[in-house]
C-alpha cells in the first residue's frame, strides 16, 4: 500500500540531525557506546552512527584492553531544533528547553 504523504500548507522547513563517534583503540579491546558494542576495525579503529530526534541524551563510552585496563569517558548534551525567524534570530522550538546561548540569543532578537 503506498503512503500518500502531502507537504503541509504554507511555509514548512524539516531538519534532522545524526552523532558520528569515532576513535581508535588496541585491536583486541571491548568497546561499548551507549551500551551497544562497537565492532572494531583490524587497526583498532571504529566508528558509530546515532540519529539524534529532539530530546536529552547521555552516552556513555567504555574500552577495554585484554589485561582489563578501562576508559571510560561519556558525553551530555540535547538535540533541540531552532527555526529560523527574520534578522537571522532563532526561536527555541520548546520555550522550556532554553539553554544560556538561546536565552542570550533570544535577549539580543527580542525585537522581533
Amino acid at each position: 500500500m503506498a503512503v500518500n504523504r502531502q507537504k503541509p500548507k504554507g511555509f514548512w522547513f524539516n531538519v534532522n540531525a545524526e552523532l558520528v563517534v569515532y576513535g581508535s583503540t588496541e585491536p583486541n579491546a571491548q568497546v561499548m557506546l551507549g551500551g551497544r558494542p562497537v565492532q572494531l576495525r583490524a587497526d583498532g579503529t571504529f566508528s558509530f552512527r546515532f540519529a539524534l530526534p529532539d530530546g536529552r541524551y547521555a552516552l556513555p563510552a567504555s574500552a577495554y584492553s585484554v589485561e582489563g585496563d578501562a576508559g571510560e569517558p561519556s558525553w551530555n548534551f540535547s538535540a533541540t531544533p531552532a527555526t529560523m525567524v527574520k534578522s537571522g534570530c532563532s526561536r527555541p522550538s520548546r520555550a522550556g528547553n532554553l539553554d544560556r546561548a538561546e536565552r542570550d540569543l533570544r535577549k539580543r532578537c527580542s525585537h522581533d
